[in-house]
Protein backbone atom coordinates (compact mmCIF):
# COMPACT_ATOMS: atom_id res chain seq x y z
CA UNK A 1 0.00 0.00 0.00
CA UNK A 2 1.28 3.48 -0.81
CA UNK A 3 2.06 5.49 2.34
CA UNK A 4 -0.37 8.22 1.31
CA UNK A 5 -3.19 5.68 1.37
CA UNK A 6 -2.39 4.61 4.90
CA UNK A 7 -3.80 6.13 8.04
CA UNK A 8 -1.85 9.27 8.95
CA UNK A 9 -0.60 9.61 12.52
CA UNK A 10 -0.28 13.05 14.08
CA UNK A 11 1.04 14.51 17.33
CA UNK A 12 -1.34 16.68 19.33
CA UNK A 13 0.25 16.86 22.78
CA UNK A 14 3.65 16.88 24.48
CA UNK A 15 4.90 16.62 28.03
CA UNK A 16 8.33 16.62 29.62
CA UNK A 17 10.03 16.10 32.97
CA UNK A 18 13.76 16.66 32.57
CA UNK A 19 16.97 18.01 34.09
CA UNK A 20 16.42 21.25 32.15
CA UNK A 21 12.75 21.76 32.91
CA UNK A 22 9.54 20.14 34.13
CA UNK A 23 7.26 21.91 31.67
CA UNK A 24 7.31 22.52 27.94
CA UNK A 25 7.90 26.22 28.49
CA UNK A 26 10.87 25.76 30.81
CA UNK A 27 12.29 23.00 28.62
CA UNK A 28 12.08 25.17 25.50
CA UNK A 29 13.66 28.13 27.26
CA UNK A 30 16.57 25.96 28.40
CA UNK A 31 17.10 24.53 24.92
CA UNK A 32 17.20 27.98 23.37
CA UNK A 33 19.56 29.24 26.08
CA UNK A 34 21.88 26.26 25.73
CA UNK A 35 21.45 25.59 29.44
CA UNK A 36 23.00 22.52 31.05
CA UNK A 37 21.07 20.46 33.57
CA UNK A 38 24.11 18.56 34.81
CA UNK A 39 25.21 19.08 38.40
CA UNK A 40 26.40 17.39 41.60
CA UNK A 41 24.33 14.37 42.59
CA UNK A 42 22.01 15.00 45.54
CA UNK A 43 20.01 11.74 45.42
CA UNK A 44 22.76 9.41 46.66
CA UNK A 45 23.94 9.36 50.26
CA UNK A 46 27.23 11.32 50.57
CA UNK A 47 29.13 8.40 52.10
CA UNK A 48 28.18 6.14 49.19
CA UNK A 49 28.74 8.86 46.60
CA UNK A 50 32.23 9.54 47.94
CA UNK A 51 33.31 6.07 46.83
CA UNK A 52 32.56 6.81 43.18
CA UNK A 53 34.83 8.33 40.57
CA UNK A 54 31.88 10.21 39.03
CA UNK A 55 29.65 12.31 41.31
CA UNK A 56 27.58 14.26 38.74
CA UNK A 57 24.37 13.52 36.84
CA UNK A 58 21.36 15.11 35.21
CA UNK A 59 18.84 15.06 38.04
CA UNK A 60 15.20 16.13 37.81
CA UNK A 61 14.77 19.07 40.16
CA UNK A 62 11.82 20.62 42.02
CA UNK A 63 9.52 17.73 41.15
CA UNK A 64 6.53 16.84 43.33
CA UNK A 65 4.52 13.77 42.25
CA UNK A 66 1.69 14.87 44.54
CA UNK A 67 0.77 17.45 41.90
CA UNK A 68 -0.53 14.66 39.66
CA UNK A 69 -0.89 11.56 41.86
CA UNK A 70 -2.53 10.69 45.14
CA UNK A 71 -0.62 9.46 48.18
CA UNK A 72 -1.51 5.81 47.71
CA UNK A 73 -0.36 5.83 44.08
CA UNK A 74 2.92 7.48 45.02
CA UNK A 75 3.63 5.08 47.86
CA UNK A 76 3.05 2.00 45.70
CA UNK A 77 5.02 3.06 42.64
CA UNK A 78 8.60 3.76 41.66
CA UNK A 79 9.80 7.30 40.86
CA UNK A 80 9.99 6.28 37.19
CA UNK A 81 6.21 5.88 37.26
CA UNK A 82 5.84 9.32 38.88
CA UNK A 83 7.84 10.93 36.07
CA UNK A 84 5.90 9.01 33.43
CA UNK A 85 2.48 10.02 34.74
CA UNK A 86 3.55 13.66 35.15
CA UNK A 87 4.76 13.81 31.53
CA UNK A 88 1.62 12.02 30.30
CA UNK A 89 -0.55 14.50 32.19
CA UNK A 90 1.07 17.39 30.31
CA UNK A 91 0.73 15.64 26.95
CA UNK A 92 -2.95 14.92 27.51
CA UNK A 93 -3.64 18.43 28.76
CA UNK A 94 -1.95 20.05 25.78
CA UNK A 95 -3.89 17.80 23.41
CA UNK A 96 -7.13 19.21 24.81
CA UNK A 97 -8.54 15.71 25.08
CA UNK A 98 -11.44 15.03 27.42
CA UNK A 99 -10.99 11.42 28.51
CA UNK A 100 -14.58 11.29 29.74
CA UNK A 101 -15.77 11.68 26.17
CA UNK A 102 -13.29 9.18 24.71
CA UNK A 103 -13.77 5.46 24.17
CA UNK A 104 -10.92 4.27 26.41
CA UNK A 105 -11.09 0.80 24.85
CA UNK A 106 -9.73 2.51 21.72
CA UNK A 107 -7.01 4.35 23.63
CA UNK A 108 -3.53 2.83 23.85
CA UNK A 109 -0.28 3.34 25.76
CA UNK A 110 3.23 2.58 24.53
CA UNK A 111 6.04 2.91 27.08
CA UNK A 112 9.81 2.76 26.72
CA UNK A 113 12.32 2.33 29.54
CA UNK A 114 15.88 1.11 29.56
CA UNK A 115 16.42 0.32 33.23
CA UNK A 116 12.90 0.52 34.68
CA UNK A 117 11.98 0.56 38.36
CA UNK A 118 15.53 0.77 39.62
CA UNK A 119 14.78 2.61 42.87
CA UNK A 120 12.34 -0.12 43.88
CA UNK A 121 14.75 -2.90 42.89
CA UNK A 122 17.51 -1.17 44.86
CA UNK A 123 15.37 -0.56 47.95
CA UNK A 124 13.80 -4.03 48.05
CA UNK A 125 17.09 -5.86 47.63
CA UNK A 126 18.61 -3.74 50.38
CA UNK A 127 15.63 -4.43 52.66
CA UNK A 128 15.79 -8.15 51.97
CA UNK A 129 19.53 -8.57 52.52
CA UNK A 130 19.67 -6.32 55.59
CA UNK A 131 16.43 -7.27 57.34
CA UNK A 132 15.05 -10.31 55.57
CA UNK A 133 11.92 -8.40 54.57
CA UNK A 134 10.26 -7.12 51.38
CA UNK A 135 7.23 -5.02 50.56
CA UNK A 136 4.17 -7.27 49.96
CA UNK A 137 3.91 -5.79 46.46
CA UNK A 138 7.65 -5.84 45.76
CA UNK A 139 7.47 -8.06 42.68
CA UNK A 140 4.72 -6.19 40.78
CA UNK A 141 6.26 -2.88 41.91
CA UNK A 142 9.58 -3.67 40.20
CA UNK A 143 8.35 -5.18 36.92
CA UNK A 144 9.07 -2.94 33.88
CA UNK A 145 5.43 -3.02 32.75
CA UNK A 146 4.33 -1.37 36.00
CA UNK A 147 5.00 1.96 34.24
CA UNK A 148 2.40 1.30 31.58
CA UNK A 149 0.13 -0.28 34.20
CA UNK A 150 0.45 2.79 36.40
CA UNK A 151 -0.50 5.14 33.56
CA UNK A 152 -3.40 2.90 32.51
CA UNK A 153 -4.74 2.67 36.06
CA UNK A 154 -4.32 6.39 36.68
CA UNK A 155 -6.44 7.33 33.66
CA UNK A 156 -8.65 4.24 33.26
CA UNK A 157 -7.19 3.49 29.81
CA UNK A 158 -8.27 0.00 28.76
CA UNK A 159 -6.97 -0.32 25.18
CA UNK A 160 -3.74 -1.86 23.92
CA UNK A 161 -0.68 -1.35 26.11
CA UNK A 162 2.93 -2.33 25.54
CA UNK A 163 6.39 -1.83 27.02
CA UNK A 164 9.70 -1.60 25.16
CA UNK A 165 12.90 -2.26 27.09
CA UNK A 166 15.18 -1.67 24.09
CA UNK A 167 17.91 -0.02 26.17
CA UNK A 168 18.67 3.54 25.02
CA UNK A 169 16.50 3.08 21.91
CA UNK A 170 13.44 2.43 24.08
CA UNK A 171 12.07 5.97 23.83
CA UNK A 172 12.06 5.98 20.03
CA UNK A 173 10.65 2.45 20.13
CA UNK A 174 7.78 3.74 22.30
CA UNK A 175 6.84 6.21 19.56
CA UNK A 176 7.05 3.50 16.91
CA UNK A 177 4.87 1.28 19.09
CA UNK A 178 2.27 4.02 19.45
CA UNK A 179 2.33 4.66 15.71
CA UNK A 180 1.76 0.97 14.97
CA UNK A 181 -1.04 0.62 17.48
CA UNK A 182 -3.03 3.23 15.58
CA UNK A 183 -2.07 2.06 12.09
CA UNK A 184 -2.76 -1.62 12.77
CA UNK A 185 -6.52 -2.26 12.43
CA UNK A 186 -6.22 -5.32 14.68
CA UNK A 187 -5.41 -3.06 17.64
CA UNK A 188 -8.57 -0.92 17.25
CA UNK A 189 -6.79 2.16 18.65
CA UNK A 190 -7.51 5.79 17.70
CA UNK A 191 -5.24 7.50 20.24
CA UNK A 192 -2.04 6.36 21.92
CA UNK A 193 0.21 7.87 24.55
CA UNK A 194 3.90 7.32 23.82
CA UNK A 195 5.92 7.64 27.03
CA UNK A 196 9.61 7.18 27.80
CA UNK A 197 10.79 7.27 31.41
CA UNK A 198 13.87 6.64 33.52
CA UNK A 199 14.86 7.16 37.17
CA UNK A 200 18.07 5.25 37.77
CA UNK A 201 20.53 7.62 39.41
CA UNK A 202 21.90 5.27 42.07
CA UNK A 203 25.42 4.41 43.13
CA UNK A 204 25.30 0.87 41.72
CA UNK A 205 24.06 2.14 38.35
CA UNK A 206 26.91 4.63 38.17
CA UNK A 207 29.37 1.97 39.28
CA UNK A 208 28.14 -0.40 36.58
CA UNK A 209 28.49 2.19 33.83
CA UNK A 210 31.92 3.13 35.17
CA UNK A 211 33.00 -0.51 34.83
CA UNK A 212 31.94 -0.28 31.18
CA UNK A 213 34.07 2.88 30.78
CA UNK A 214 30.90 4.60 29.55
CA UNK A 215 30.63 7.65 31.84
CA UNK A 216 32.32 11.02 31.38
CA UNK A 217 35.17 11.39 33.86
CA UNK A 218 37.10 14.37 35.13
CA UNK A 219 34.22 16.83 35.37
CA UNK A 220 33.11 16.57 38.99
CA UNK A 221 34.25 20.16 39.60
CA UNK A 222 32.73 21.52 36.38
CA UNK A 223 29.69 19.33 35.70
CA UNK A 224 28.08 21.60 33.13
CA UNK A 225 30.96 20.85 30.76
CA UNK A 226 30.80 17.07 31.13
CA UNK A 227 28.32 16.13 28.39
CA UNK A 228 29.95 16.95 25.05
CA UNK A 229 28.61 14.86 22.13
CA UNK A 230 30.71 14.83 18.94
CA UNK A 231 33.38 16.98 20.60
CA UNK A 232 37.06 16.08 20.45
CA UNK A 233 37.25 16.05 24.26
CA UNK A 234 34.32 13.71 24.83
CA UNK A 235 35.03 10.70 27.02
CA UNK A 236 31.63 9.30 27.94
CA UNK A 237 28.02 10.14 28.71
CA UNK A 238 26.41 11.69 31.78
CA UNK A 239 23.67 9.62 33.43
CA UNK A 240 20.35 11.46 33.70
CA UNK A 241 16.68 10.90 34.46
CA UNK A 242 13.27 12.14 33.40
CA UNK A 243 10.32 11.39 31.15
CA UNK A 244 8.77 12.54 27.91
CA UNK A 245 5.31 11.91 26.51
CA UNK A 246 3.53 12.45 23.20
CA UNK A 247 -0.16 12.16 22.40
CA UNK A 248 -0.47 10.45 19.02
CA UNK A 249 -3.74 9.97 17.19
CA UNK A 250 -5.11 9.24 13.78
CA UNK A 251 -5.55 12.33 11.65
CA UNK A 252 -9.23 11.51 11.31
CA UNK A 253 -9.70 11.38 15.08
CA UNK A 254 -7.75 14.59 15.66
CA UNK A 255 -9.69 16.50 13.01
CA UNK A 256 -13.01 15.16 14.23
CA UNK A 257 -12.45 16.67 17.67
CA UNK A 258 -10.87 19.88 16.31
CA UNK A 259 -7.46 19.28 17.88
CA UNK A 260 -4.44 21.44 17.29
CA UNK A 261 -1.86 19.37 15.39
CA UNK A 262 1.86 19.99 15.89
CA UNK A 263 3.57 17.36 13.78
CA UNK A 264 3.15 14.08 11.96
CA UNK A 265 5.10 10.81 12.22
CA UNK A 266 5.63 9.77 8.61
CA UNK A 267 7.97 6.79 8.87
CA UNK A 268 10.48 4.77 10.82
CA UNK A 269 13.28 2.24 10.54
CA UNK A 270 14.59 -0.40 12.93
CA UNK A 271 17.57 -2.76 12.80
CA UNK A 272 19.92 -4.69 15.04
CA UNK A 273 23.71 -4.68 14.68
CA UNK A 274 24.05 -8.35 15.69
CA UNK A 275 27.62 -7.36 16.44
CA UNK A 276 28.46 -6.52 20.07
CA UNK A 277 26.60 -6.05 23.35
CA UNK A 278 27.84 -2.50 23.94
CA UNK A 279 29.87 -1.38 20.91
CA UNK A 280 27.97 -0.16 17.81
CA UNK A 281 28.89 -1.32 14.33
CA UNK A 282 27.59 1.77 12.55
CA UNK A 283 26.15 -0.33 9.72
CA UNK A 284 22.94 -0.99 11.64
CA UNK A 285 22.44 2.72 12.31
CA UNK A 286 22.90 3.47 8.62
CA UNK A 287 20.37 0.82 7.65
CA UNK A 288 17.84 2.12 10.19
CA UNK A 289 18.08 5.66 8.80
CA UNK A 290 17.76 4.42 5.22
CA UNK A 291 14.74 2.28 6.14
CA UNK A 292 13.15 5.31 7.80
CA UNK A 293 13.63 7.40 4.66
CA UNK A 294 12.12 4.68 2.46
CA UNK A 295 9.18 4.18 4.79
CA UNK A 296 8.48 7.93 4.77
CA UNK A 297 8.80 8.08 0.98
CA UNK A 298 11.46 10.81 1.08
CA UNK A 299 15.07 11.28 0.01
CA UNK A 300 18.04 12.45 2.13
CA UNK A 301 17.73 15.88 0.48
CA UNK A 302 14.26 16.28 2.03
CA UNK A 303 15.62 16.15 5.60
CA UNK A 304 16.33 19.52 7.19
CA UNK A 305 17.63 18.38 10.58
CA UNK A 306 18.73 15.30 12.48
CA UNK A 307 18.34 15.07 16.24
CA UNK A 308 21.15 12.63 16.92
CA UNK A 309 21.45 9.94 19.53
CA UNK A 310 24.74 11.71 20.33
CA UNK A 311 25.74 10.34 23.72
CA UNK A 312 29.26 11.72 24.12
CA UNK A 313 30.99 8.33 23.95
CA UNK A 314 33.84 7.92 21.48
CA UNK A 315 32.28 4.94 19.69
CA UNK A 316 28.65 6.08 19.38
CA UNK A 317 29.36 9.60 18.18
CA UNK A 318 31.96 8.49 15.67
CA UNK A 319 29.84 5.76 14.09
CA UNK A 320 26.64 7.81 14.08
CA UNK A 321 28.23 10.89 12.55
CA UNK A 322 30.14 8.94 9.88
CA UNK A 323 26.93 7.20 8.77
CA UNK A 324 25.01 10.47 8.80
CA UNK A 325 27.65 12.06 6.59
CA UNK A 326 27.56 9.07 4.22
CA UNK A 327 23.78 9.35 3.73
CA UNK A 328 23.14 13.09 4.02
CA UNK A 329 26.42 14.72 3.02
CA UNK A 330 28.45 17.47 4.68
CA UNK A 331 25.78 20.16 4.99
CA UNK A 332 23.13 18.39 7.08
CA UNK A 333 22.32 20.07 10.42
CA UNK A 334 22.82 17.68 13.36
CA UNK A 335 22.64 18.31 17.10
CA UNK A 336 22.59 16.43 20.38
CA UNK A 337 20.24 17.45 23.20
CA UNK A 338 22.11 15.13 25.58
CA UNK A 339 24.77 17.84 25.77
CA UNK A 340 22.25 19.70 27.97
CA UNK A 341 20.11 16.99 29.56
CA UNK A 342 22.62 14.19 29.91
CA UNK A 343 21.62 10.68 28.85
CA UNK A 344 18.12 9.88 30.10
CA UNK A 345 18.38 6.32 28.71
CA UNK A 346 14.84 5.07 27.94
CA UNK A 347 13.37 8.57 28.16
CA UNK A 348 15.84 10.07 25.69
CA UNK A 349 13.89 9.29 22.51
CA UNK A 350 10.77 11.02 23.79
CA UNK A 351 12.48 14.01 25.41
CA UNK A 352 14.61 14.62 22.33
CA UNK A 353 11.66 14.19 19.93
CA UNK A 354 9.90 16.93 21.90
CA UNK A 355 13.01 19.11 21.50
CA UNK A 356 12.86 18.44 17.76
CA UNK A 357 9.20 19.41 17.51
CA UNK A 358 9.83 22.51 19.60
CA UNK A 359 12.50 23.49 17.10
CA UNK A 360 10.06 22.87 14.25
CA UNK A 361 7.43 25.09 15.80
CA UNK A 362 9.81 27.90 16.80
CA UNK A 363 12.18 27.82 13.83
CA UNK A 364 15.46 26.75 15.43
CA UNK A 365 17.81 23.79 15.79
CA UNK A 366 18.72 23.06 19.45
CA UNK A 367 22.44 23.46 20.12
CA UNK A 368 25.12 20.94 20.97
CA UNK A 369 26.78 22.70 23.88
CA UNK A 370 30.36 22.14 25.05
CA UNK A 371 31.47 21.82 21.44
CA UNK A 372 35.05 22.85 20.62
CA UNK A 373 35.75 20.87 17.45
CA UNK A 374 36.07 17.29 16.26
CA UNK A 375 39.76 16.53 15.76
CA UNK A 376 41.05 13.93 18.25
CA UNK A 377 44.35 12.14 18.79
CA UNK A 378 42.81 8.77 17.93
CA UNK A 379 40.75 7.26 15.12
CA UNK A 380 37.41 8.48 16.51
CA UNK A 381 37.35 12.05 15.19
CA UNK A 382 33.84 12.87 13.96
CA UNK A 383 33.45 14.37 10.48
CA UNK A 384 33.17 18.20 10.45
CA UNK A 385 29.40 18.44 10.14
CA UNK A 386 27.22 21.31 11.32
CA UNK A 387 26.63 20.18 14.92
CA UNK A 388 24.94 23.49 15.89
CA UNK A 389 27.83 24.37 18.20
CA UNK A 390 26.97 25.96 21.55
CA UNK A 391 24.08 28.23 20.51
CA UNK A 392 20.81 27.49 18.70
CA UNK A 393 20.67 28.02 14.98
CA UNK A 394 17.77 29.61 13.09
CA UNK A 395 16.41 26.85 10.91
CA UNK A 396 13.19 26.14 9.04
CA UNK A 397 12.68 22.49 9.96
CA UNK A 398 10.06 20.84 7.80
CA UNK A 399 11.25 17.25 8.10
CA UNK A 400 13.53 15.82 10.81
CA UNK A 401 15.00 12.47 11.78
CA UNK A 402 15.32 11.34 15.37
CA UNK A 403 17.82 8.56 16.13
CA UNK A 404 17.81 6.25 19.12
CA UNK A 405 20.49 3.59 19.50
CA UNK A 406 21.04 1.22 22.40
CA UNK A 407 23.10 -1.54 23.96
CA UNK A 408 22.42 -4.88 22.34
CA UNK A 409 22.73 -3.31 18.89
CA UNK A 410 19.28 -1.69 18.91
CA UNK A 411 18.84 0.97 16.20
CA UNK A 412 15.63 2.97 15.81
CA UNK A 413 14.93 6.05 13.69
CA UNK A 414 11.69 7.98 13.21
CA UNK A 415 10.81 10.67 10.69
CA UNK A 416 8.82 13.65 11.97
CA UNK A 417 7.20 16.20 9.70
CA UNK A 418 6.00 19.64 10.77
CA UNK A 419 2.25 19.90 10.39
CA UNK A 420 0.78 22.00 7.64
CA UNK A 421 -2.86 21.84 6.53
Amino acid sequence: MDRNEEQRIVITGMGVISPIGNSLEEFSESLQAGRSGIGPITKIEPERLSKLEVTIAGEVKNFDPAEVMDTKEIRRTDPVVHYAIAAAEQALKQSGMDLKSEDLDRFGISVGTGIGCWQTIYDQHKLFFEKGKMHPLAIPMLMPNVIVAGIASHYGITGTTQTSTAACAAGVEAIIGAYNQIVNPCEEVDVCLAVGAEAAIKDNTLFGFLKLHALAKGYNDNPEEASRPFDRHRNGFVLAEGAGALTLESLEHAQRRGARIFAEVIGYGRTNDAYHLTEPSGIGAEKAMLKALRSAGISPADVDYINAHGTGTAYNDYHESVRIQKIFGDNIVVSAVKSMTGHTIGAAGLIESIATIDGMLRGYAPPTINFTGTERDDEFSCPPLNYVPNVPQDLNIRIALKNGFGFGGQNSTIVIKRWRE
